[in-house]
């Protein structure tokens, strides 16, 4: 019963590569399993948010502390976006010019429940600044 949790529980990262819905959600009808994409379920909604708006995404990670130490959460975009306006991002984001993206690099040495707490807390900003981006995305040439 364990291992059958444990295997649901995975399976609610994968999405459909065209909606980016879990695959149980999914309002394509079509998903051949070599296209679905693994994706963190806490970033799921924020992803389906920001491509809806026109920011195109390319990987993501919401950080995961079953390592020695917490991981980098991030949001990497496929193209340079006029809105992102990378001087007011969330407290503790910082954004990396070369990989398009924001980021949060989590505290070293922490415990595994101030580390999940600390994580949630990102999320949550991450999330707000997600829907303080406006709709219909400029690309920025490049």
């Amino acid at each position: 019963m364990r291992n059958l949790r444990r295997s649901k529980k995975l399976l609610e990262n994968y999405v459909c590569h065209q909606c980016l819905r879990q695959i149980n959600k999914c309002v394509c009808e079509y998903y051949p399993p070599q296209d679905l994409i693994w994706l963190d379920i806490n970033m799921q909604d924020m992803i389906i948010r920001l491509n809806d708006k026109g920011y195109t995404t390319w990987s993501c990670c919401e950080s995961h502390n079953d390592a020695t130490e917490p991981t980098t959460m991030y949001i990497s975009f496929a193209w340079k976006y006029d809105q992102i306006d990378t001087e007011n991002l969330p407290d503790g984001f910082k954004w990396l010019e070369q990989k398009r993206a924001i980021l949060f690099e989590p505290p070293k040495n922490v415990t595994l429940e101030e580390a999940e707490k600390i994580k949630f807390e990102k999320l949550k900003l991450l999330s707000d600044w997600v829907d303080s981006l406006p709709d219909g995305a400029t690309r920025i040439p490049e």
